[in-house]
């Protein structure tokens, strides 16, 4: 795991519109909660652009190659693309958090359509 001060989720701030909600702003495989949310490509198996500041590839960096092999085996069993909105839920590994959350979400660019805006409400 690499160095740095893990942060629990009970530190973050309450939303004043729901109290559910936590607000938070960092390194997000740094947080310690039940689990995280991947902003996952279709593939499922991460960025693999070296030095790439994604979301996606800090996540599978920091959670190890077990990452990787999970969301290989759940892609080959599948034997399709995952679908924008959809999920797939994993063990987050060497992450302090319990669980991944990985959902592709839609390229909207600076125009979402009402399409997109389903996508990712979903």
């Amino acid at each position: 795991m690499h160095e740095a001060r893990f942060l629990h989720v009970e530190e973050a701030v309450s939303s004043s519109h729901d109290t559910r909600l936590r607000l938070w702003r960092g390194d997000i495989t740094t947080l310690a909660a039940d689990a995280i949310v991947n902003a996952a490509n279709s593939q499922m198996l991460g960025c693999w652009v070296p030095r790439h500041h994604c979301t996606d590839n800090a996540i599978h960096t920091f959670a190890g190659v077990q990452l990787r092999a999970e969301c290989a085996r759940i892609m080959e069993v599948q034997c399709y693309k995952e679908p924008t909105g959809q999920a797939k839920v994993t063990d987050a590994y060497n992450l302090p958090s319990k669980r991944i959350i990985h959902t592709v979400g839609p390229i909207a660019n600076v125009n979402p359509t009402d399409l997109h805006r389903e996508q990712l409400s979903s």
